[in-house]
C-alpha cells in the first residue's frame, strides 16, 4: 500500500479549492443575462458552421431531438482542473422541424490532468433520442453514468447514431468532437424565471415553440446547419 503523507492530502486539498473557488466565484461575476445566452449560442453555431470539418455536426442535426448549447465553458486549473458553463437547451420535432424553448442549463465538472491557465470553449450537445432529452430536462444529470455521451463525428458522414447524446467544442478556433464523460448538466431555474416570467419546469418550457423574437436568430442559425446537410 502506498503511504500518503496527510501534510501532501492538505496541500492536493487546498489547491482544488482553490481552483475551484476561483471557477465558481468567477462564475457568478461573469454570469450572463438569458438573452445574453443565446447570443452567444448564435454567434458560436456562427463560428461552428464556418468550420470545413462541420459535415458530422450538420449531419447528426438534421435527425436530432435537440441541442444544448454552452458558449463559453471556463477551464482553470494547474494539476487539478474545474470546468463551468451557462447555456440553454432547445427541442425539436424531427417531423416538422419545430424548435420548442429555451430552458437554461449550466455544466460543470472536475477533471484531473495537466491543465495550466484558464481557458474559455464552446461546447455543444447534440440530443439523438428520448433519452438524452428526458436526461436533460432533469434538475441533475451526469454525464456518461445517467446518460450515454460520445465525441461527435467530424469532417465526415456521422452514419446511424448510436448514443443518445454528441458533444462538440471548439477553442481557439479548433473545432472537434469531445469526450464529456464526467461532467454534469443542472437546470438553471433563476434563468428560466428570468426569461419566462414565472416559474415552469423544463418539461412545461419545452413545449413552448421557440416563437420569441430574441430567440429567433438562433433558430434560424440551427435550421441553417440543418441545411448543409448532405441527403
Amino acid at each position: 500500500m502506498v503511504k500518503v503523507k496527510y501534510k501532501n492530502i492538505k496541500v492536493v486539498a487546498a489547491v482544488l479549492l482553490s481552483v475551484l473557488s476561483i471557477v465558481f466565484a468567477g462564475s457568478g461575476a461573469w454570469a450572463k443575462t438569458p438573452e445574453q445566452r443565446i447570443t452567444l449560442s448564435t454567434e458560436l453555431l456562427q463560428e461552428m458552421g464556418r468550420k470545413s470539418d462541420v459535415e458530422g455536426l450538420t449531419d447528426l442535426l438534421k435527425d436530432c431531438k435537440g441541442i444544448a448549447i454552452f458558449p463559453n465553458v471556463t477551464k482553470a486549473g494547474f494539476v487539478f482542473g474545474a470546468e463551468f458553463g451557462e447555456g440553454l437547451m432547445l427541442r425539436r420535432d424531427p417531423n416538422t422541424n419545430q424548435w420548442y424553448g429555451p430552458s437554461f442549463l449550466s455544466v460543470g465538472g472536475i477533471s484531473v490532468g495537466l491543465q495550466i491557465g484558464v481557458q474559455s470553449t464552446g461546447l455543444i450537445l447534440v440530443i439523438m433520442d428520448d433519452a438524452g432529452l428526458e436526461a436533460l430536462k432533469k434538475e441533475h444529470v451526469n454525464l456518461g453514468a445517467d446518460v450515454s455521451v460520445a465525441a461527435g463525428p467530424a469532417g465526415r458522414r456521422a452514419g446511424a447514431a448510436t448514443n443518445s447524446i454528441y458533444s462538440y467544442s471548439i477553442a481557439k478556433g479548433a473545432f472537434a468532437g469531445v469526450s464529456l464523460s464526467g461532467g454534469s448538466v443542472d437546470t438553471d431555474e433563476n434563468a428560466n424565471i428570468a426569461y419566462w416570467g414565472k416559474k415552469l419546469t423544463p418539461e412545461e418550457i419545452l413545449k413552448k415553440r421557440a416563437t420569441k423574437s430574441n430567440v429567433q436568430p438562433l433558430v434560424k442559425e440551427l435550421n441553417k446547419l440543418i441545411a448543409m446537410a448532405k441527403k
